[in-house]
């Protein structure tokens, strides 16, 4: 439940802040990482006036118009991406995202190394992300040693330390790993998830359409 994660005061107090000024529940979701119950867990009671009523109704229209853009210029890249030299690398980040990434957030987090590596070759490759743009954080728990874990993290991944964070928490982080649980993030990344969201779904119907066409030929009222 959302109520019983525990957050900092300070992102807490951001998050109605930024309510109050008119930001809409999915900006709030894509500024602070949050899950939609989080942040909703959170802002409900907040008050707006009318005139940031009117103004996040306005945003609103806008932003699902602009939403419907960009899963059609995602559909578009995706497919480009496909055909592209990188293809083979494209689809082994798209399948390793698909079981271990975040659906609803661009966040990939793993304890592998050569996963986590796998992934950031595909932003940087691929996606032309640049790691000024790539977060990391750390949850690690007792006997982990904080810093020990950040600076393995930090020199496996080749990113500059300001750029990770620990997180440590003998309740949520619990973990038998040696070096923690390491949760890469993107910033502004709403896009890459729908382009990511998009090469899943062109990668099933291209490996599955024989195995669904098969099922149907044998039973021609399932619902598949």
């Amino acid at each position: 439940m959302a109520g019983n994660i525990r957050h900092p005061k300070s992102v807490i107090d951001a998050l109605k802040a930024d309510r109050q000024n008119g930001l809409s529940i999915h900006e709030l979701m894509n500024k602070y990482y949050l899950s939609k119950t989080t942040v909703w867990h959170h802002i409900h009671t907040v008050k707006l006036s009318d005139e940031y009523q009117q103004i996040l109704k306005k945003r609103q229209g806008g932003s699902h118009n602009k939403f419907l853009l960009e899963v059609e210029r995602s559909k578009l890249i995706a497919n480009e991406l496909l055909i592209s030299k990188n293809r083979e690398l494209v689809i082994a980040a798209t399948m390793l995202y698909w079981a271990e990434g975040h659906k609803k957030s661009f966040v990939f987090t793993n304890t592998d190394l050569k996963m986590l590596l796998l992934f950031q070759r595909f932003l940087y490759e691929v996606l032309e992300i640049s790691p000024n743009s790539i977060s990391v954080l750390i949850r690690t728990s007792d006997p982990i040693v904080p810093k020990v874990a950040k600076k393995y993290w930090a020199k496996s991944l080749s990113l500059p330390i300001k750029s990770l964070t620990i997180g440590h928490d003998n309740v949520q982080n619990k973990t038998r790993t040696q070096y923690g649980i390491c949760r890469v993030m993107v910033a502004k990344s709403s896009f890459y998830l729908k382009v990511v969201l998009s090469l899943i779904d062109l990668i099933q119907n291209e490996q599955l359409a024989p195995v669904v066409q098969r099922i149907e030929l044998r039973t021609p009222n399932a619902r598949i």
